[in-house]
């Protein structure tokens, strides 16, 4: 009787805290969940707005303990009737927090959930798609691609996104035309989001992809695309992709973004250069050097970051002659500041003849500059 009451007062829940109301019904599912948890999804179905909602409500708050007991499908059936839009929009949110609790219960209403998505207003398909995102992870069988593949048209950018990083997780399936769509579709979104999570979703797939020359090729020739995110996101998607060969992208394509006006086109191009083997070395110092004194600190962190690589690679010593050089007065100071820093995370490791040759010039260029980071290397590598 206290139950049957309880259940039809407006409750007074606030965004992030539930109300007494919800908080009382919880307590007393709790401690007779075999004789409420069924009264709760019957109310479901009731007319009454309060009751639903506080339904809803305390559902959401058993998650937890009773996720198992709560029928998914009588939640999907809310979407069928003459609810307003806060009823809908919570169940939807109930239903992307059970999604994210346990992706197999999803299961039987995954065909009905396809249905009824399109027709529902966007704050409701955000939740829904979310509750996709969420079965993606954990059960990629259970989505379809083509389906998946339609969002990427939807109005409300967030779907778009969140298409897109599903796309990531169930592309394998379907792995070449997924990735053929994330490039020409998603990758030239108008919103950056979205794109920045095509390169990630693509990075993801490429692998699965049996002829990768293709889809390589059309992302070369988007280095040259007008759109100077289009440039930045294909060349950091190119230098994310295993195995890729410097044969595969024509250096002038590079060398012609390393002095683009756009940060970010350069900071991409300083990520491509990490392909370039030990005989090409010669023929890209000069643009490192350059952008390991870019005026902007992203360019000459991913520069700092991509010489390391380069000298994991091909070994300190081979290289070693060319940086001490541009380790003078003659150089600015932000390029002294660079090769200080890759010197300091990468000298340790080499032989003390090497070291005692860096710490030597270091010091030097410590005294002349006063420069603190120039002195904070020196001081790290004479402790080690």
């Amino acid at each position: 009787m206290i139950f049957d009451n309880l259940i039809k007062i407006k409750d007074d829940s606030k965004f992030i805290s539930k109300g007494i109301v919800s908080r009382t019904i919880i307590k007393i599912t709790k401690n007779y969940s075999e004789q409420t948890i069924p009264i709760l999804i019957h109310s479901l179905e009731s007319n009454d707005e309060d009751i639903i909602l506080n339904s809803i409500n305390a559902l959401d708050g058993l998650i937890e303990d009773y996720g198992e007991k709560i029928s998914i499908k009588s939640l999907l059936s809310i979407f069928n009737l003459e609810n307003n839009k806060k009823v809908k929009k919570e169940t939807s949110h109930l239903i992307s927090k059970i999604a994210k609790k346990n992706p197999k219960l999803m299961k039987p209403i995954m065909n009905d959930l396809f249905q009824i998505m399109n027709h529902q207003e966007s704050s409701v398909k955000i939740n829904l798609t979310k509750s996709l995102l969420d079965v993606s992870k954990n059960s990629p069988e259970l989505v379809p691609v083509q389906l998946i593949i339609t969002y990427l048209s939807d109005q409300d950018p967030f779907i778009r996104e969140t298409s897109v990083k599903i796309l990531g997780y169930i592309g394998y399936k379907l792995p070449f035309g997924v990735v053929d769509t994330l490039i020409n579709k998603a990758l030239v979104d108008d919103e950056w989001i979205v794109r920045d999570a095509a390169i990630s979703s693509i990075g993801k797939i490429i692998d699965h992809v049996e002829n990768r020359d293709i889809i390589i090729k059309k992302l070369v020739d988007l280095i040259d695309d007008e759109k100077s995110w289009v440039q930045r996101s294909a060349m950091n998607l190119l230098s994310s992709i295993k195995g890729i060969e410097e044969s595969d992208i024509p250096f002038e394509k590079v060398s012609k973004n390393l002095i683009s006006d756009d940060p970010k086109v350069r900071e991409g191009s300083a990520n491509l250069l990490k392909i370039y083997s030990y005989q090409s070395i010669d023929e890209i110092f000069e643009d490192i050097i350059l952008l390991l004194g870019d005026e902007s600190e992203d360019v000459r962190k991913t520069m700092i970051n991509v010489m390391v690589d380069i000298i994991k690679r091909i070994g300190l010593s081979n290289i070693i002659s060319k940086l001490l050089k541009n380790l003078s007065d003659e150089g600015s100071i932000t390029t002294q500041q660079s090769i200080a820093i890759i010197l300091g995370r990468t000298v340790r490791y080499e032989d003390e003849k090497i070291k005692k040759r860096v710490i030597s010039l270091l010091k030097m260029r410590c005294e002349m500059s006063q420069d603190p980071i120039i002195c904070e290397t020196l001081a790290k590598l004479k402790e080690s």
